[in-house]
């Protein structure tokens, strides 16, 4: 919500430009005419939703084992790097948690080393997955 409200009020390319959030900010700009929903989606793209990176990481600390998500976990956190108990079966543990949780389902090319670089990186998975 708070997305749609800041894209409403904003200049929608100088947002993304100026937040630094998109990598591409000419095609955002080229298509600064089009509809609202298009914003919507390409914002999407920039951004996670905090709900979909706080249950992530419920799903992850409930599959570790653990009471709950350490305080240091964050949206950026670099997940292979900064977690040591994430193996390959913790991952395929988590990853059912989180297509169970979800209603989504993974497929082998969403299974690569960059798409569990962070929170983040899963979160955009999901929610593109989600979408209509």
């Amino acid at each position: 919500m708070l997305q749609k409200a800041m894209l409403r009020t904003m200049e929608k390319p100088a947002l993304c430009e100026t937040m630094g959030l998109c990598n591409n900010v000419a095609l955002l700009k080229r298509n600064a005419i089009i509809q609202e929903n298009f914003w919507v989606t390409t914002m999407s793209k920039c951004f996670v939703d905090g709900h979909t990176i706080n249950t992530l990481k419920l799903l992850l600390a409930n599959t570790l084992g653990l009471p709950q998500p350490p305080s240091h976990w964050q949206e950026h956190t670099g997940l292979l790097q900064s977690i040591p108990e994430l193996d390959s079966m913790t991952i395929v543990s988590w990853v059912a948690a989180i297509e169970e949780h979800f209603g989504i389902t993974f497929t082998d090319d969403d299974m690569t080393a960059e798409s569990f670089e962070t929170f983040k990186t899963i979160g955009l998975i999901v929610e593109a997955k989600q979408a209509p």
